[in-house]
């Protein structure tokens, strides 16, 4: 076998890997918004409420960029499942365009 054909048990592992992150980062989003769903730091505590507010937008700009990467992770392996569809054929291809060339040399 050509060091360039492709191999499907490889790609399908590329698939899984990129499903997985995508899912627990996901997952991870969840959980990470539900760290200080409370005022712990002492409600009419001036330093308090501005610390809660600033914990708040921390957690929820991690959130928005935990969300966007598992959204990015999870169409990658949507995107590698659809290319690993035609790699069989582009191989096929290529094998006969190669045998091709090489029996006019």
């Amino acid at each position: 076998m050509s060091d360039f054909a492709y191999e499907a048990s490889v790609w399908n592992k590329r698939v899984q890997v990129a499903l997985d992150a995508g899912n627990q980062l996901a997952q991870l989003g969840g959980r990470l918004g539900d760290i200080a769903s409370a005022n712990y730091f002492g409600v009419g505590c001036e330093e308090g409420s501005v610390l809660y507010d600033r914990l708040r937008r921390l957690i929820d700009e991690s959130v928005r960029a935990v969300t966007i990467s598992a959204n990015e992770a999870l169409a990658l392996s949507a995107q590698c499942t659809a290319a690993g569809k035609d790699f069989p054929a582009a191989d096929a291809m290529n094998a006969t365009e190669l045998a091709r060339k090489g029996s006019r040399s």
